[in-house]
């Protein structure tokens, strides 16, 4: 049974976001290498790390425009979980209801 583009377009997605998780993932074992201790890499740091003028922006536009409380404690709560995590539920979701009703190719 095929579902159309919007199955493709959530496969698409869903893989990106995977693929996010894997990248998130990598970096916090290279992190951790020839560590005695583990820390998990947390969203918000991964994200200024690669690009801190955008978090700041974004963080001003929710708190003046739409809502402090939609920042603190909504999206901070989302900004310390760990960024593997964040990218890899929504992805593995996306994919897997994309590809529900086709047949397997093997079995």
């Amino acid at each position: 049974m095929n579902r159309g583009p919007l199955s493709l377009i959530g496969f698409a997605i869903g893989a990106i976001l995977l693929y996010f998780a894997l990248y998130a993932g990598a970096m916090e074992v290279r992190l951790n290498a020839g560590s005695d201790s583990y820390a998990t890499l947390l969203l918000g740091e991964l994200w200024f790390g690669l690009a801190p003028g955008t978090l700041n922006f974004l963080q001003a536009i929710i708190q003046r425009y739409l809502s402090p409380e939609l920042w603190d404690p909504g999206i901070v709560t989302v900004l310390l979980w760990p960024a593997w995590m964040v990218f890899a539920v929504p992805g593995a979701a996306l994919v897997a209801l994309s590809r529900q009703g086709r047949k397997a190719v093997f079995g």
